[in-house]
C-alpha cells in the first residue's frame, strides 16, 4: 500500500511539473529552460512561421526574440504579458543590453494567449520577412540564435523589467528552416555499429585536444549503406565535445591491424605510422557541436561493405576545455546505422574551402575580416569526366569555423554567373554546427566551381589569427554531402605562399605593425588573390591540378536575391545609399563611394534600354547621362552628354565604366562606376551638396547600330539626393537607446483653402526637466493625409523676458497677424532654435553635441511655425503635423546653437524678371559676430552644418567664409538647389568660425519665365536668401542679416516701373551686391549694434576671394616624360662627378 501511495505522489508532482501540452502537433520543439520552464514549438509554410511558447511564469511578462549573436543588441523580439485575461503584447527590437523598444510597425500576431496551470502559453505568428529591415530580423535557412527571458511584472505602464537573475534569461541555437527532410525517424530493421573512445583521460592544461585512433570497421558479407547517425555523449561532461570526424583510409596506405587498438595526437606523430595515420582523410561522416540524430534522404546511404570501401577508418574527437578542467574521463563516440536494403545512389562528403594551414592569416582588432577557400572549375571538370557523370545533387552540409567565425556562405558559379548560394550562415554559432539541410536540392555540375567565404570578427584581438587545427586558431570548410559520388574528397585552396609566407614569417618576428601602411587591406587583398594553390585530392588519385597554381577569377556577375519587400531584386551587395526613382517597383538606384571612385546599381523593369545621368538642373539640357542596353546578348554602357532634349551625345572620353550588366526576371540590371572628378568638359563633377538625378528608359528591344528611340512622358523623371552624404556606422535605434522623444505637433488645425501660402504659429512648453538634458536629435511628424503641402517648420525659443506663461500654451494664431491679443508678444520668440524644410527626414547632431535644454538659461516655452503650400487650394485639409526631438540625460560634451544668416526677409530683396542669373547677398558681417562673440565669451566656434534656404526661384546658394578680408573655401555650397529637398547634412570637414570673420550668404535666381519682380517674404512666391548656421559652443546670436541700405527702387512701385528694362535690371544688381547695408544683429530681444552702427554701414571690400585648387591642371606624364627625365637625371649625375672629380685634383 505505501509503495502504490509513494508511486501515486509521484505520478502526481511529475504531472504538476510537466509542461502542458501544446494545442497542435508541430515538427520542431526544444526546451530552453530544464526541466519545466520555458519550452517552445515550431512550424514554418515557407512565408511565415508560428512558434508556441510555454513559460512557467503565471501573471509575469514572457519575452522572445531572435538575435544575431546570442546577445540582446540588435535582436527581434515579441514581449507579452497576460494578468486577469488581459492580453498586452508588442513587437520590439533592442539597441543595447537595456530595455526593448516598440517596433513602428507591429509585425507579432498573437493566435492563443491563456494560462494552464502554473504556464502562460503563447501562440504567435510573423512572416519570414516582414519588410521592416530596421527593427525586424528575417528568418532565414541556417543557425538561428533564439533568446529567451521572462520575469515579474512593474507597476506603470511598461510592465517589463530588467532581469537580473541569469537564470531568467538565455539563448538557444537551433534551425528554424530545417529544409526537405524535417523528419528524424529511422527506418525499421536496422543495424548498428558503435565507435566509440574507451576511457580516454583528456590531458589536463590542454585547452584544445584532437585524439585521434584508427578503427576497423567489422567485416559484412556484402554491400551496405548507412542510413543514419548520431554522436553518443558521456553524460558527465558533454560539453567539452565540438566535434567528430571519420575519415576512411585508401587501401593503398597499408594500414592494417597493427595500427588499431591505440589512440594518437592528431596531426602531431611524424614517425612513418603517424604520417600514415593521418592521410586518412576520405572524408565519410562528420558531426559538430549541436547535432543531433541526422538522416540521410530515402534514396541515398553512405557505402560500406565493398573491397574498394575503406576498411580501416581514422576517428578523430576535437575535444574543447577552455576551463582548463582535469581528470575528465571520455566514453563519447559516433553510432552508425546501416541497412542491407540498398538504395538507388551511394552518396559522399566532399570537403571544400581553404586548406588548414598557418598560412591562413586574418588580422587583429578587425569586425568583418572575409577569408575565402576556392574549388575551381578545372578541378571539379576532371573529377566529372573520371565518375563519367554530368552533374550531382547535393542535399545537406556543415559549414565550419572556430571561435572567430561570425558568417560563412557556400557560393556556387556557373560560366561567369554566381547562382543563389548553396548555403548560408548569416549568425554562426560555433558551438552549434548541426547538419543543414539545403532548402531544396541543387545541382552541381560538371565545369562549376565553388567557393567558401568565412567572415570573422577579431575585434580585442592584439595579435593575428593563424589557421590551424586548434580552437583558438581558424578554420573555413564545407562538407558538403551529396549523391551519386564523386571520386574526390578535398577540394581546397590556399593564396600562393609567395604572398603570405613573408606576412607569416613577419607575424612571427614580431615585426608586422597591423595599424600601419594598409596592411589590413592588403592581407584583404591577398585573402580574395585570383592567384591561388589547389589541393584536388582523394588520396588515391592523384588530379593534375592537385597542389598547383591556378587563376580563379574575381570578375562575375553575381547572384541577384528576389526582395519579397519593394518588389525589386536585391542588390549584388550592400549599399550604403538608395532611392526608388519609379514606383512601385519601376526603377530603384544604389551607390556609394569609397575615396574618390562612386559606383552606382540601378535595377528597371524593362528588357529595352536605360538612361541615367547627372543634370544641372533637372532638365536634359547640359546633363551628363549614360545609355545602357542589351543586344545580341551582350551588355553595353555608353558616356554620353545631352546638348538639347534630344538623344545625347557620345563623349569623346569614356569616363563612366560598366562593370557588369545583367537581366533578372522582368528587370534589366547595371553596375557601374566613375571618378567623382573626371576632369572631362563634358562631364558634371559630383560633389556635396544636392545633385539632381536624372532617369529614363524605353520598353523597345534594342539591336545592334539601333538608335535610342524616344521615351514616354512616364518614362523618365528627376530626383534630387545627397550622393556625399555621410552615413553613420551606428543605426539609428542604437543612437537613440538612451534617449526618449518629445512632440511639437499642431493641433488639429483646418487650413484655409483660399489662399496658396498660409504661416500657421502655435505655442509650446517643454515637460518639466530636474535638470540639463540634451536633444540629439530632430526628426519631422508629417501629416500623411496631405505630406506635400508642408513646406518648412522653424522652432523658435522664448526669451525669459518674454513674459511667455502656462495658460498661452497650445494658442495657435496666423503668423504676423493680430487674430489673437498675444499674437504680437508670441511672435518676439525668435531665437532660432531649430529649422526643417521640405526633404529632410530624422537628422542626428555629432555625437558629442547636442542642444541644450532644461536648465536655467535655457528656453522654456517655444513658438513652431509651419509654412503651408497649398497651390491647387486643396479643401477640408485638418493636419497634426510637427517635430519630434530626441532627447537625453546622458549630456554631451558640446552645447550647439544655430543662428540664422543671409539677407533680411523683406521686400527690400527685388529680383527683376526674364533674368536667368541675379544675384542676392546677405552678410554677417564682422561688426555683428565681434559683437556675439564678445558677449558670450568666446574666440571661435566650430560649425558642422548649414542649411541653405530659399523659395521657387533660387537655383544656386553658397555660404561665403571670409577672415581679414581674405575668403576661405566656402562653408556649403549647393551648384543645383531644389526648393522641395532641403535635407540636413554635415559638412564633410568641420570649419572654424573666429571672432573678427565674416559670413555672406549669396544666392543666384533664374526669373527668366516672369513678367514681375520677385519680392523678399514669407510666401511660396516670394524670395528669402538663408542660411541656417549650427554650431558649438554657442555664440548668442540668433540673426545676422543685412539688406542694401539705398536702395533705388521700392515694392510701392511695382505697377509702375519698367522692370524689363535693361538699365533697372542693373541698377538692381547693384544695389544687392552693393557693401552699403542695414544690418540686423540679435539675440531675442537683444540687439548688439546699435542704430548708429547697423544703419547705412559699408562693408569693407574684400581683399582676396577664394579660387578653388584646379584638381585637372596636373599634367599627366607623356609618352616622352619618363625617357627625358632620365636623360636630365644621367647629365645631371655626369656633371656631378665630373666636378666632383675635379675638385679633388684641385686639393
Amino acid at each position: 500500500m505505501s509503495k502504490l501511495v509513494i508511486l501515486y505522489c509521484f505520478v502526481v508532482l511529475k504531472l504538476i511539473n510537466a509542461f502542458p501540452n501544446p494545442t497542435e502537433t508541430y515538427s520542431y520543439g526544444t526546451v530552453l529552460r530544464d526541466p519545466d520552464i520555458y519550452r517552445v514549438f515550431w512550424k514554418e509554410d515557407g512565408h511565415s512561421i508560428t512558434f508556441e511558447l510555454h513559460v512557467k511564469n503565471k501573471g509575469g511578462w514572457v519575452g522572445f526574440g531572435i538575435s544575431p549573436n546570442g546577445g540582446m543588441k540588435g535582436s527581434d523580439i515579441f514581449t507579452a504579458k497576460l494578468v486577469n485575461g488581459q492580453l498586452t503584447f508588442e513587437d520590439r527590437h533592442a539597441v543595447a543590453k537595456s530595455k526593448p523598444i516598440k517596433d513602428k510597425l507591429q509585425d507579432w500576431e498573437v493566435i492563443v494567449a491563456k494560462e494552464v496551470g502554473d504556464h502562460v502559453i503563447y501562440k504567435i505568428k510573423r512572416k519570414l520577412q516582414t519588410c521592416d529591415p530596421e527593427e525586424d530580423r528575417e528568418i532565414k535557412p541556417g543557425t538561428v540564435r533564439l533568446i529567451w527571458a521572462y520575469g515579474s511584472i512593474t507597476s506603470g505602464t511598461d510592465y517589463l523589467t530588467q532581469h537580473s537573475d541569469s537564470t531568467k534569461r538565455g539563448t538557444r541555437s537551433v534551425q528554424l528552416i530545417a529544409g526537405e527532410i524535417p523528419e528524424k525517424k529511422l527506418p525499421d530493421g536496422l543495424k548498428t555499429i558503435d565507435i566509440k573512445v574507451n576511457n580516454f583521460t583528456l590531458p589536463k592544461n590542454r585547452d584544445t585536444f584532437y585524439r585521434c585512433e584508427i578503427v576497423k570497421l567489422p567485416k559484412l558479407p556484402g554491400k551496405r549503406h548507412i542510413v543514419a547517425f548520431e554522436p553518443i555523449f558521456d553524460t558527465k561532461h558533454p560539453e567539452i565535445l565540438h566535434h567528430i570526424f571519420l575519415f576512411g583510409c585508401n587501401n593503398y596506405l597499408n594500414i592494417n591491424d597493427s595500427h588499431t587498438g591505440s589512440d594518437y595526437e592528431c596531426y602531431t606523430d611524424q614517425t612513418n605510422m603517424g604520417t600514415s595515420r593521418d592521410r586518412c582523410n576520405i572524408v565519410m561522416l562528420a558531426w559538430g557541436v549541436g547535432g543531433q540524430r541526422y538522416v540521410v534522404p530515402d534514396e541515398v546511404g553512405f557505402p560500406i561493405g565493398r573491397d574498394e570501401d575503406p576498411s580501416y577508418i581514422r576517428f578523430e574527437m576535437h575535444y574543447d576545455n577552455p576551463g582548463l578542467k582535469e581528470n575528465i574521463v571520455d566514453n563519447s563516440g559516433f553510432r552508425l546505422f546501416y541497412t542491407d536494403k540498398l538504395r538507388k545512389y551511394d552518396t559522399s562528403v566532399l570537403e571544400v574551402g581553404h586548406k588548414v594551414t598557418r598560412f591562413q592569416i586574418v588580422p587583429p582588432n578587425v569586425q568583418d575580416f572575409v577569408t575565402f577557400g576556392k574549388c575551381p572549375s578545372e578541378c571539379l571538370e576532371e573529377v566529372f569526366d573520371k565518375a563519367g557523370l554530368e552533374e550531382v545533387t547535393v542535399f545537406a552540409s556543415i559549414l565550419h569555423a572556430h571561435i572567430k567565425g561570425v558568417k560563412i556562405k557556400l557560393k556556387i558559379f556557373r560560366g561567369d554567373k554566381e547562382l543563389e548560394p548553396l548555403m548560408e550562415e548569416s549568425t554562426y554559432d560555433f558551438n552549434y554546427q548541426d547538419i543543414i539541410n539545403l532548402p531544396k536540392l541543387r545541382k552541381i555540375r560538371k565545369g562549376d566551381r565553388l567557393t567558401v567565404e568565412c567572415t570573422y570578427d577579431t575585434l580585442g584581438e592584439n595579435q593575428a589569427v593563424l589557421g590551424g587545427q586548434s580552437t583558438r586558431q581558424e578554420m573555413c570548410l564545407a562538407f558538403i554531402s551529396y549523391y551519386p559520388a564523386l571520386p574526390i574528397s578535398k577540394c581546397v585552396s590556399e593564396p600562393i605562399r609567395a604572398k603570405t609566407a613573408p606576412i607569416y614569417q613577419s607575424i612571427k618576428g614580431g615585426t608586422i605593425d597591423w595599424t600601419r601602411n594598409n596592411q589590413i587591406e592588403i592581407q584583404r587583398e591577398i585573402a580574395n588573390s585570383e592567384e591561388v594553390q589547389v589541393y584536388c585530392d582523394n588520396g588515391q588519385i592523384r588530379y593534375k591540378v592537385d597542389d598547383t597554381k591556378i587563376t580563379v577569377s574575381n570578375n562575375y556577375v553575381p547572384y541577384t536575391k528576389p526582395n519579397l519587400c519593394d518588389g525589386f531584386p536585391m542588390p549584388s551587395e550592400k549599399y550604403p545609399f538608395s532611392e526608388i526613382l519609379k514606383e512601385p517597383n519601376v526603377y530603384k538606384v544604389y551607390w556609394k563611394v569609397v575615396k574618390e571612385m562612386i559606383t552606382f546599381e540601378i535595377q528597371v523593369k524593362t528588357k529595352g534600354w536605360v538612361g541615367f545621368g547627372i543634370s544641372p538642373n533637372g532638365n536634359m539640357k547640359g546633363s551628363d547621362v549614360i545609355m545602357a542596353w542589351m543586344a545580341n546578348g551582350k551588355f553595353h554602357l555608353q558616356d554620353r552628354h545631352a546638348v538639347a532634349k534630344s538623344e545625347p551625345v557620345l563623349d569623346k572620353k569614356q569616363d563612366w565604366k560598366l562593370i557588369w550588366g545583367k537581366t533578372y526576371h522582368e528587370f534589366s540590371i547595371y553596375k557601374f562606376e566613375r571618378k567623382l572628378k573626371t576632369c572631362d568638359e563634358e562631364d558634371i563633377d559630383i560633389g556635396t551638396g544636392t545633385t539632381r538625378l536624372i532617369w529614363s528608359y524605353s520598353t523597345a528591344l534594342m539591336g545592334e547600330g539601333d538608335n535610342f528611340v524616344g521615351h514616354a512622358t512616364t518614362n523618365r523623371g528627376t530626383k534630387s539626393v545627397l550622393l556625399l552624404n555621410t552615413k553613420s556606422e551606428k543605426s539609428d535605434e542604437m543612437k537613440l537607446a538612451d534617449s526618449e522623444p518629445i512632440d511639437f505637433r499642431i493641433g488639429n488645425f483646418s487650413l484655409p483653402s483660399d489662399v496658396s501660402t498660409y504661416y500657421r504659429c502655435e505655442m509650446f512648453k517643454l515637460p518639466d526637466l530636474t535638470k540639463k538634458h540634451h536633444i540629439i536629435a530632430a526628426e519631422p511628424i508629417i501629416d500623411t493625409r496631405h505630406p506635400s503641402l508642408l513646406h518648412h517648420i522653424f522652432i523658435y525659443g522664448c526669451g525669459h523676458d518674454h513674459e511667455i506663461k502656462d495658460e498661452h500654451v497650445g494658442q495657435g494664431y496666423r503668423c504676423g497677424s493680430d487674430e489673437i491679443n498675444m499674437a504680437g508678444q508670441f511672435d518676439q520668440c525668435n531665437i532660432v532654435f531649430f529649422a526643417w524644410a521640405v526633404g529632410g527626414s530624422r537628422f542626428f547632431f555629432p555625437d558629442d553635441v547636442g542642444l541644450p535644454i532644461g536648465s536655467s538659461g535655457d528656453s522654456k516655452y517655444f513658438r513652431m511655425e509651419v509654412h503651408y503650400d497649398n497651390p491647387s487650394f486643396q479643401e477640408n485639409v485638418t493636419d497634426t503635423s510637427g517635430i519630434r526631438f530626441w532627447i537625453t540625460d546622458k549630456v554631451r560634451k558640446n552645447d550647439l546653437r544655430i543662428m540664422e544668416v543671409g539677407h533680411d526677409v523683406t521686400p527690400k530683396q527685388i529680383i527683376p524678371p526674364r533674368s536667368s542669373n541675379f544675384l542676392t547677398v546677405g552678410s554677417c558681417p564682422e561688426q555683428c559676430l565681434s559683437k556675439a562673440f564678445e558677449a558670450s565669451g568666446r574666440e571661435e566656434v566650430t560649425i558642422f552644418l548649414a542649411l541653405l534656404h530659399a523659395h521657387l526661384k533660387g537655383v544656386r546658394m553658397k555660404l561665403r567664409h571670409f577672415r581679414d578680408g581674405v575668403e576661405l573655401e566656402p562653408i556649403n555650397y549647393e551648384k543645383s538647389y531644389d526648393f522641395n529637398f532641403q535635407e540636413y547634412s554635415l559638412l564633410p570637414k568641420f570649419r572654424t568660425l573666429k571672432k573678427n570673420d565674416r559670413l555672406v550668404a549669396e544666392c543666384t535666381y533664374d526669373s527668366s519665365n516672369d513678367d514681375k519682380p520677385t519680392f523678399g517674404g514669407l510666401a511660396t512666391e516670394n524670395e528669402m536668401c538663408l542660411a541656417y548656421v549650427a554650431h558649438y559652443p554657442p555664440i548668442q546670436l540668433s540673426r545676422c542679416h543685412t539688406q542694401p541700405a539705398n536702395l533705388k527702387y521700392s515694392i510701392r512701385q511695382k505697377d509702375s516701373i519698367d522692370w524689363l528694362d535693361e538699365k533697372v535690371k542693373a541698377d538692381l544688381q547693384k544695389s544687392a551686391k552693393s557693401r552699403d547695408v542695414d544690418i540686423t544683429c540679435s539675440n531675442g530681444k537683444v540687439y548688439y549694434l546699435s542704430k548708429d552702427q547697423s544703419r547705412n554701414v559699408t562693408l569693407e571690400p574684400y581683399k582676396k576671394e577664394y579660387k578653388a585648387p584646379n584638381l585637372c591642371d596636373k599634367k599627366e606624364p607623356g609618352p616622352n616624360d619618363s625617357s627625358r627625365a632620365f636623360v636630365n637625371s644621367f647629365l645631371f649625375s655626369i656633371l656631378c662627378i665630373f666636378y666632383t672629380v675635379k675638385l679633388s685634383m684641385n686639393y
